[in-house]
């Protein structure tokens, strides 16, 4: 993997991660940084999430909202950031509270932060929460 000043990222739209787990592998031995969105999982099958590839952790953000325990339709949305284990130290994950938002920061050196963010069908509702993350950081 490359070094923090080399750092290579990309998004991909998976329209489930279940059926597309082999193109998600294959991003993961190009890139250090994968923003995924339409993983379609629920938040009980994040976990994962980190199976994908040995050398990558993730987090994501399920979109099904099954509090009766019923699911009423078909699979749908959700959003997650893989990263490269060598990046750990680096990484620190930022709730957003929505599961069309993903965002993290990675210290480069000791004053340099960088903010990575993924916003999926962003809307002004989005933008203010954005906003409301971005002054918590």
């Amino acid at each position: 993997m490359a070094k923090l000043s080399d750092l290579s990222l990309c998004t991909y739209s998976c329209r489930s991660i279940k059926n597309s787990v082999y193109d998600v592998q294959k991003l993961c031995a190009k890139y250090d940084i994968i923003f995924l969105q339409e993983h379609w999982l629920l938040s009980c099958e994040l976990n994962t999430l980190s199976n994908i590839d040995t050398e990558f952790l993730a987090f994501g953000v399920s979109a099904m909202n099954i509090t009766s325990n019923v699911i009423k339709s078909r699979p749908y949305g959700g959003t997650a950031l893989l990263y490269c284990k060598v990046f750990v130290p680096a990484v620190e994950v930022i709730d957003c509270e929505d599961p069309r938002l993903c965002a993290f920061t990675i210290k480069h050196v000791k004053v340099l932060s960088y903010l990575l963010m993924y916003i999926c069908q962003p809307t002004l509702v989005m933008i203010i929460l954005l906003i409301n993350t971005l002054i918590h950081v």
